[in-house]
């Protein structure tokens, strides 16, 4: 994939503007109300009574409002302009030591909103139970209960969060025997 520096030399190499590349990532705040963005989530869950799902809870991000970036790229083109060698990739972020976890963030709009609350989306490894019907079949095939005993946590996880967030019902027993299967034979997931 080209980069910025690439793509300045190739098209700009006898002068002509300078070319640079910018990002920034959890940029919250002004007007982003899309789907699956945590803030705006949290927003019309309050709004409706409902509890925030909260995908991952302890991850922790180096959460950024959008006039920050917005002043980070503002700065790189007065920079290009004046001559400055500024080519390349840039990625906008705050300090190391501002990151907090998703939970910590989801608590302080509550703050803000002052009524509301919040849930995991989904189990964590530790909490994941084994459904019904996957213990059933490894009552029936004890080659792949020992495998499935056998597991380490990321795999066992992998089959129990796929399992439990089928959406469909046919998308369930489709996996569920495959899990069987590839227990029964022996490989895993990761």
């Amino acid at each position: 994939m080209p980069t910025a520096a690439s793509t300045g030399r190739a098209f700009f190499a006898t002068g002509g503007p300078r070319v640079a590349t910018a990002r920034a990532g959890n940029v919250i705040g002004g007007g982003d109300w899309a789907e699956d963005r945590l803030l705006p989530d949290a927003m019309r869950a309050f709004e409706g009574g409902r509890a925030v799902r909260v995908r991952n809870p302890a991850s922790v991000r180096p959460w950024q409002h959008v006039l920050e970036p917005l002043a980070g790229y503002l700065m790189l083109a007065e920079r290009l302009c004046d001559g400055g060698d500024w080519t390349g990739g840039w990625n906008f972020g705050p300090r190391e030591d501002d990151a907090i976890p998703v939970a910590a963030l989801v608590e302080l709009a509550l703050g803000a909103w002052g009524d509301g609350r919040w849930e995991a989306a989904y189990d964590s490894p530790r909490t994941i139970t084994v459904p019904s019907d996957l213990e059933a079949r490894l009552v029936k095939s004890a080659k792949a209960r020992r495998a499935f005993e056998k597991l380490d946590s990321r795999n066992r996880y992998a089959i129990l969060y796929r399992l439990h967030h089928a959406k469909r019902a046919d998308t369930r027993q489709r996996r569920l025997d495959q899990f069987v299967a590839m227990l029964e034979a022996g490989r895993t997931i990761h």
